[in-house]
């Protein structure tokens, strides 16, 4: 990771790093990426505590490696059109969801209160 971010900044210099945000998350990502793998070597195996912990770690570096693939995606038309859209139906989505879930839960007392313990699959 080192050798990657020196590599930009010997092609391109700091100020066209520096000179967009974008740039910068990606070099953000980069460092996070460089700071964790030691912690992630560090943990060891030992307990099922420390293999829990590789696990997140490994999911958080993983995640953080997919910022440039995000970032040259943005600048595909198709996708940028799908993220606006996406993001556009998400706050009707929540709204469905609430009613999905009162419906639901209504249905679900009903049902307790009309067929509770009434079908048994292990009667004595």
């Amino acid at each position: 990771y080192a050798v990657e971010f020196f590599l930009l900044l010997m092609v391109n210099g700091l100020t066209w790093i520096m000179g967009s945000m974008r740039r910068r998350i990606e070099v953000f990502a980069l460092f996070c990426t460089a700071a964790l793998l030691p912690i992630y070597i560090a943990m060891g195996v030992d307990t099922d505590q420390a293999a829990t912990g590789r696990v997140h770690i490994m999911r958080l570096i993983l995640v953080l490696r997919c910022t440039p693939t995000i970032r040259l995606l943005s600048y595909v038309a198709d996708y940028k059109m799908f993220a606006k859209v996406t993001l556009a139906i998400v706050p009707r989505g929540f709204e469905m969801m609430k009613v999905m879930f009162t419906v639901m839960y209504i249905f679900c007392l009903i049902g307790m209160q009309l067929y509770g313990g009434l079908i048994c699959y292990k009667c004595s």
